[in-house]
């Protein structure tokens, strides 16, 4: 009977062990299946990052720490071991002008003032320059309300705020060329070529905006307009080098072939003058001129002057919507400027013409020929008399 007894529970422990088995088996199994899964899901998930092109970061807020991605440091220029995977590492690099508007949406989220964290901003990359970021997050709050975890992504939207920039920028330059245009039809010319002159100024964001005017008789160009920021400086205080003194061949004759020929001149830096620009930049060194651009103007094939920029506190590259404004204004100047011409030429033709009159010709008469054209003689009863006692 012991035996039986013994055996009996051989049996139950062997079905006992056997079972254990297929349960460690199933278990198995099923942790590899959920491994696989997992495996595939993270691949998945790094694939779609990585097609996706953008970073992704983890802030737990209580610890004070963060995970950034590579791809988040890569976007700036930095190896993943170049940049720690701290807060600081983030606020750091933050645009000054940006920094304080970033961290206050963040707290703003964690403290559940706002829904989600979306903002765009600007980071500085290894280089040194800034680029443009997206980030946008989602925090996750305990049952006291306490934010225990906060997770997103940086995407990289540089070129399109260019483009938006550069789309910005051109529709401001077209709107200021058609009030250019506008003030050239209702204002004085004078005070319009002002008026523009200022309005290129604060657009280019220069300090000294001019007008050049040829010559063509005594070859020359000389500054007929000028305006000066005053926010930066006052007219008494600079002046340029040419401003009381023509552009000739004689006097800065590197630039006089420069906006003779057509070409004009476009200098980030004055220190780019050729060697045979000496007298241009003893001149410009003087007067402390940093960056010098010139458009010039031309009219029916002919130069007729030109428009420049200056910059006195630092250097500057010039940009294609500056240059593109500058040449059409300088078109709509310069047809204004031969329409006075013009019409100028004709009023001394007129008063030449009157003076002429009025060496064969009585006052009275030229008057009426002046304001009465058509038949000027007079008829007189006594003089028709005559001609029928005649006939």
């Amino acid at each position: 009977m012991l035996a039986e007894s013994f055996n009996r529970m051989a049996n139950q422990l062997k079905m006992s062990f056997d079972a254990l088995g297929e349960a460690n088996a199933d278990l198995e199994q099923r942790v590899k299946d959920r491994t696989a899964a997992l495996l595939a899901s993270e691949e998945r998930w790094q694939l779609a990052i990585q097609g996706s092109h953008d970073g992704i970061w983890d802030l737990d807020p209580q610890r004070n720490e963060v995970f950034y991605s590579p791809r988040c440091k890569q976007m700036l220029g930095f190896e993943d071991y170049e940049m720690e995977n701290v807060p600081d590492s983030f606020k750091n690099l933050l645009h000054p002008d940006d920094r304080d508007r970033v961290l206050q949406a963040m707290a703003d989220h964690l403290d559940r003032k706002i829904p989600h964290f979306r903002v765009e901003f600007r980071m500085r990359c290894k280089d040194g320059q800034y680029k443009w970021i997206l980030s946008r997050g989602q925090a996750l709050w305990d049952e006291q309300g306490n934010a225990i975890r906060m997770a997103g992504s940086h995407s990289d939207i540089h070129d399109r705020k260019l483009a938006e920039a550069h789309l910005k920028r051109r529709a401001d330059r077209d709107s200021l060329v058609s009030q250019i245009s506008q003030e050239l039809l209702e204002q004085n010319i004078d005070i319009a070529i002002d008026i523009a002159l200022e309005s290129i100024l604060l657009f280019c964001r220069s300090q000294c905006a001019f007008l050049l005017q040829f010559n063509d008789q005594n070859k020359c160009f000389s500054v007929t307009h000028r305006q000066v920021d005053p926010a930066f400086i006052t007219a008494s205080q600079w002046s340029l080098p040419f401003q009381d003194r023509s552009i000739s061949e004689h006097y800065l004759p590197w630039l006089y072939q420069q906006c003779y020929s057509g070409l004009g001149v476009s200098l980030e830096d004055i220190e780019n003058l050729p060697r045979v620009a000496h007298q241009e930049w003893e001149c410009f060194e003087a007067a402390e001129i940093k960056s010098l651009l010139i458009v010039p103007m031309i009219y029916q094939e002919k130069i007729s002057g030109g428009i420049g920029l200056v910059t006195f506190d630092q250097m500057r590259s010039w940009q294609d919507e500056e240059t593109q404004l500058l040449q059409l204004a300088g078109e709509m100047l310069a047809m204004a400027l031969a329409r006075r011409a013009a019409e100028e030429a004709l009023l001394q033709e007129q008063e030449k013409a009157e003076r002429l009159l009025l060496n064969v010709l009585p006052a009275p008469i030229v008057n009426r020929l002046k304001h009465s054209p058509g038949i000027i003689a007079d008829e007189f009863e006594s003089v028709r008399s005559e001609e029928h006692t005649s006939e």
